[in-house]
């Protein structure tokens, strides 16, 4: 998003699209029933056209391989120096659980403060689908926001990590959901450790 809102400020560009991807099914391993039946494969895209309705975003890393790692192929790299690299995907449940249930109402504060926007203002959320329990318990600490303006796909959709976001954000679109001028507050968390929220009006 920021990226994108760079490029439009320019008026160079006319529209950018936006897609993230993910088929996490070839970086899981089967045997190990604390990942495999969490991720699911999925992609989805949004169109930005310049104008004021990009708010703005706030984003944190902190690193933390040792929590939530994604393997990355050392390929033919002559400079490689990271060893063997575990070929799956590796997740520590219940430190995930903890950072992602802080890092959600923290990014989601900052982000608020810096666009001077009260929780009681935002219309919708969009969180990272990544499960049930972490988005309730951000929504609880969120308590300006309504628990009901938490969106949710999960049940039907599972955690497509990256894509997760704009496939519900279209899913509430084709619903007819959200109307001109909602405030969709959208946040994410993932390996790094990483997270981050950003701001929008519809």
């Amino acid at each position: 998003m920021e990226t994108s809102a760079a490029y439009l400020s320019t008026a160079l560009y006319q529209k950018v699209r936006i897609g993230c991807t993910e088929q996490m099914s070839r970086i899981l391993d089967w045997t190990d029933r604390s990942t495999c039946i969490l991720f699911g494969d999925g992609a989805g895209a949004a169109v930005l056209e310049p104008g004021e309705d990009y708010l703005g975003s706030h984003m944190t890393v902190k690193g933390g391989e040792e929590v939530l790692r994604v393997p990355t192929h050392k390929g033919i790299s002559p400079f490689w120096t990271g060893g063997e690299e575990h070929p799956y995907v590796f997740m520590n449940g219940s430190e995930t659980y903890k950072f992602a249930t802080r890092s959600i109402p923290q990014e989601v504060e900052a982000l608020l403060s810096q666009c001077g926007v009260e929780q009681s203002q935002v219309d919708w959320v969009i969180c990272h689908q990544a499960n049930r329990r972490i988005i309730e318990a951000a929504a609880r600490r969120l308590k300006g926001i309504p628990a009901e303006k938490f969106l949710m796909n999960i049940d039907h959709c599972g955690n497509c990590s990256a894509a997760s976001v704009p496939i519900l954000l279209d899913e509430c679109n084709r619903k007819g959901i959200f109307h001109r001028g909602d405030l969709i507050l959208m946040c994410a968390f993932g390996g790094g450790l990483s997270s981050t929220a950003c701001l929008v009006r519809w």
